[in-house]
């Protein structure tokens, strides 16, 4: 089975997979996802959550992607076993297999085996370029990473029966960041950054909570502490 990387939601991940193995098929396919970011403060016992989302404002055309399962013979495909990595957050796994399963039986294929595993997404790439024939056959990365990929040769073009869909239903940034050269290697998963911020309705009672400075300020006044983590430098 050749290997590739995936990102797209969670409910087309067997889409990808099956379309890869298809008997004959000379392009593997590989995906990415944006450089994912989260915020933390300290958790007052009284909490609520803002969550202020850079997000694109680009409209996306809705596409007929659905996948026909009449179009492939699944039964030239030899081995049919196939590793997914996803996140290793808690539930994400779980999640996963069941969306996997879930969407084998609806498209009625039969006798795979899938195993999902949980892998951070920043040590996914340093994984495959270790060792590609061992790597998983599905998994996500930051959309930085998928150029070293490209120049070790470790992932191929997406298959020209996806391109247009990938194209139609994302925005021009997520397919900017899935493009090497003039070349689409990766199905796009998302084009945000989410910030997440927990904090003491109360207590921060009038205060703009869109300014971080009156935040701060608040808390001073208050005597109350401002946490955030400063451990990974892109959450700066």
């Amino acid at each position: 089975m050749k290997k590739f990387l995936s990102t797209l939601a969670i409910a087309g991940v067997a889409t990808l997979a099956l379309a890869s193995c298809n008997g004959g098929g000379e392009n593997p396919t590989t995906t990415t996802t944006e450089k994912p970011v989260e915020t933390t403060t300290e958790k007052p016992v009284e909490t609520t959550t803002t969550g202020p989302v850079e997000t694109s404002t680009t409209d996306v055309a809705p596409v007929d992607d659905t996948f026909d399962p009449s179009k492939w013979d699944f039964t030239k495909i030899e081995d049919k076993k196939i590793t997914v990595w996803v996140s290793e957050l808690e539930g994400v796994k779980e999640l996963t297999d069941t969306q996997v399963k879930r969407y084998l039986e609806e498209i009625g294929v039969e006798g795979f085996e899938v195993s999902v595993k949980g892998v951070p997404e920043g040590e996914a790439s340093s994984n495959v370029l270790q060792n590609v024939e061992s790597a998983a056959d599905i998994y996500c990365i930051a959309q930085d990473q998928l150029a070293n990929l490209v120049q070790a040769n470790a992932c191929g073009v997406v298959w020209e029966d996806f391109t247009e869909a990938v194209k139609t239903r994302n925005d021009a940034t997520s397919n900017k960041a899935s493009t090497v050269g003039q070349e689409l290697y990766a199905y796009p998963i998302t084009s945000d950054n989410g910030y997440v911020m927990y904090y003491n309705k109360a207590a921060l009672a009038g205060v703009d909570m869109n300014s971080l400075e009156d935040i701060i300020a608040k808390c001073e006044e208050s005597h109350m502490n401002f946490c955030m983590d400063l451990n990974n430098a892109w959450y700066n």
